[in-house]
C-alpha cells in the first residue's frame, strides 16, 4: 500500500507518518522542502514541490498512483484537482473559521458563534461575512465535490494545534515567558473563563489516523476534530505553570481594556468562546483521546523550553508587561474600593418544599 502525506513536518506530521508506517504503508512525503524533521524516518521518500499551486504539484506527481492521500497542507482546492484522479481514499485537513460568527462575533445574534459549533452550525454565506474564512469554506466544497466521483474523500478540521514543532508558538510562550520571568500574577480577560478549542498534535492525528482505518464510515463526511478535554484560558495556564512548578494567580481584567492579551484569542480580538462539538468523530470514529490533554500540555512546555522561540516572540511577549502591569494595579485599587461597599451575600435555598412532617400544607420556610 502507498500513502503520500502533503505537508509532513508540523507539529501532526510526524504522528500521521509514524501512524502510516504502523499500518504498513510505503509513505512519500511532499513539501517545499524548506525544513525536515529528524522524527521521520530515511525511509520515508521526500518529493520537493509546492503544493498551493498547480504548476509545481501536478509534474511532481505525474504518473504517481496512490491508495491513500493526506493533504495536511498546502490550497487543498487544488490539491484534490491534482490528487483525486491518482488515489482511491483522500483526506484533506482544514480549518475553523468558516462558521458565521466565528471570525466577526458581531456579524451575528446574540453576538459570538454558536457554542458549541457542530457540523450542523451555519456556515458563512459569502466573503461579506469573513473573505479568509469564506475562501476556505469554498475549499472544503470544492474538496468534497470530488468525493464519489474521482475517489473517496473524507474533511477534518482542525482546531489549534499544540505539541512539538509548533510553528506559531506565541498563544503558549506568553504563559511560558511569564513564568520564567517570576510573574505569578497573570491579568487574563474576564477571569480567563474563554473556552478554545485545541487538539494535542498526537491526538489530532489520531483522528485522521481513524478515517484511515474505517474509510466507509468516514466517506464523504466532513468532522469536526479537538480533544475531548477542553480548558479554559485560566486552566490553560495553570497547566503550563504547573508544569514548570510553578503555581499561577489570574487577576481578571474588563475583555475591552486587556490589550495585552488580544494574541490568546484566534483573530487577536475580543473575547468569545470558539468551541467545537466532536460528537460525529467519537460516534462515528470512535475518537477517544489517546494522550490525557494535560499531559499532552506538559510535553509541549518541556519541547518549548527545549526549543524556545526566536527572540523576536519573547519581545513580543515582554512588550506587553509595562501595560499589564498598569492595568493589575488599577484593578488592585478598584477591587480594594469594591470591597469596602456593603454587602449582603445571598443565601442559597432550595426552590422546592421540603415538609419536616406528612401532610404539611407548607414546609419550615413557607413553602
Amino acid at each position: 500500500m502507498k500513502a503520500l502525506l502533503i505537508g509532513g513536518t508540523g507539529p501532526t506530521g510526524r504522528f500521521l507518518i509514524q501512524g502510516l508506517l504502523e499500518r504498513g504503508y510505503e509513505v512519500a512525503m511532499l513539501n517545499r522542502g524548506g525544513r525536515d524533521d529528524s522524527h521521520i524516518p530515511a525511509e520515508v521518500e521526500r518529493i520537493k514541490a509546492d503544493p498551493h499551486f498547480r504548476e509545481s504539484l501536478a509534474p511532481a506527481l505525474n504518473g504517481r498512483q496512490f491508495d491513500l492521500v493526506i493533504a495536511a497542507y498546502g490550497r487543498i482546492k487544488i490539491i484534490s484537482d491534482v490528487v483525486a484522479p491518482l488515489t482511491r481514499q483522500l483526506i484533506t485537513i482544514g480549518g475553523m473559521a468558516l462558521f458565521r460568527g466565528f471570525a466577526e462575533p458581531k456579524s451575528v445574534f446574540p453576538t459570538g458563534c454558536t457554542v458549541p459549533l457542530s457540523e450542523t452550525t451555519p456556515l458563512l454565506r459569502s466573503a461579506v461575512d469573513h473573505a479568509f474564512g469564506f475562501k476556505m469554506l469554498e475549499a472544503e466544497r470544492h474538496v468534497m465535490s470530488h468525493h464519489g466521483k474521482d475517489c473517496n474523500v473524507s474533511h477534518f478540521r482542525y482546531p489549534l494545534i499544540y505539541g512539538q514543532g509548533q510553528v506559531a508558538p506565541i498563544r503558549f510562550w506568553w504563559f511560558i515567558q511569564r513564568c520564567l520571568d517570576e510573574r505569578r500574577r497573570v491579568a487574563l480577560p474576564d477571569g480567563g473563563l474563554t473556552l478554545i478549542s485545541r487538539g494535542y498534535a498526537g491526538n489530532m492525528a489520531h483522528a485522521v489516523l481513524l478515517g484511515v482505518d474505517k474509510p466507509e464510515q468516514a466517506a464523504g463526511k466532513i468532522y469536526n476534530c479537538a480533544d475531548q478535554r477542553q480548558f479554559t484560558l485560566a486552566q490553560l495556564g495553570q497547566v503550563l505553570f504547573d508544569a514548570m512548578k510553578k503555581e499561577i494567580e489570574i487577576v481578571s481584567l474588563p475583555d475591552s481594556v486587556a490589550s495585552h492579551a488580544r494574541i490568546l484569542q484566534v483573530f487577536n480580538d475580543e473575547d468569545y468562546h470558539r468551541m467545537f462539538d466532536i460528537f460525529p468523530l467519537q460516534h462515528d470514529l470512535g475518537y477517544r483521546d489517546p494522550v490525557d490533554p494535560i499531559e499532552g500540555l506538559r510535553q509541549t512546555v518541556r519541547w518549548f523550553l527545549e526549543n524556545p522561540p526566536a527572540d523576536d516572540i519573547v519581545a513580543k511577549v515582554r512588550a506587553q508587561y509595562p501595560v499589564e502591569d498598569a492595568l493589575i494595579a488599577l484593578q488592585d485599587e478598584v477591587i480594594e474600593k469594591m470591597a469596602k461597599l456593603y454587602h449582603k451575600e445571598p443565601e442559597y435555598v432550595h426552590e422546592y418544599a421540603h415538609p419536616k412532617k406528612m401532610g404539611e400544607a407548607r414546609d419550615h420556610r413557607g413553602r
